[in-house]
């Protein structure tokens, strides 16, 4: 069960409990669920990234049902949603926060306005909207590693018409896109 996983892996399984415990723990997890996995190793695998997602959401590892759950991949794939989920409320406040420093560079004319993405719930819609990939700038975005501003025509406000990405340390855009990738019109 442990054939070719990394010493250090191994000493972190071990910290949670005895070779005695995990050996017969992780064979029968195999046994059990041999169409999910395809190795034994990677049962081992498994579980140490199944116990580095729990720690991450805080669970119980004392409990033993909580350490030794009776189907680890079922489990581990519930914790994977849950760091997903937990990773994207993270994101989503972040975009929320970003959206207040980016107010500056707001503008407003008698046919369009520039404001930046308030949620990750808008960024989103406006790639599926304009049918490109500005959706999955949000983790660039929300570290401030881009900055993604939406143009509207000022009479259809809510409606995505291009998508502006800036790079903030010197105002430059980096490029405009609209409707399956297009470029801007010339107005």
């Amino acid at each position: 069960v442990f054939n070719g996983m990394e010493l250090k892996d191994l000493l972190d399984l071990r910290q949670r409990a005895s070779w005695e415990k995990i050996a017969p723990y992780l064979q029968k997890q195999f046994e059990k669920d041999k169409e999910q996995y395809f190795s034994q190793r990677q049962v081992g695998i498994t579980y140490r990234d199944y116990l580095r997602d729990a720690e991450m959401l805080e669970l119980d590892l004392a409990d033993p049902s909580v350490l030794f759950p009776k189907s680890l991949y079922r489990m581990h794939q519930n914790t994977k949603k849950q760091i997903r989920v937990k990773k994207d409320e993270i994101v989503a406040q972040k975009i929320i926060k970003r959206a207040e420093v980016l107010q500056r560079y707001c503008f407003e004319n008698e046919s369009i306005l520039i404001k930046p993405v308030e949620t990750i719930e808008e960024l989103i819609r406006e790639g599926k909207v304009l049918q490109h990939c500005v959706g999955t700038y949000a983790d660039r975005h929300a570290s401030g590693a881009a900055a993604i501003l939406v143009i509207r025509s000022k009479d259809k406000p809510e409606k995505p018409f291009y998508t502006l990405e800036l790079r903030e340390h010197d105002g430059n855009v980096i490029q405009v896109r609209g409707r399956k990738n297009c470029a801007p019109t010339p107005e």
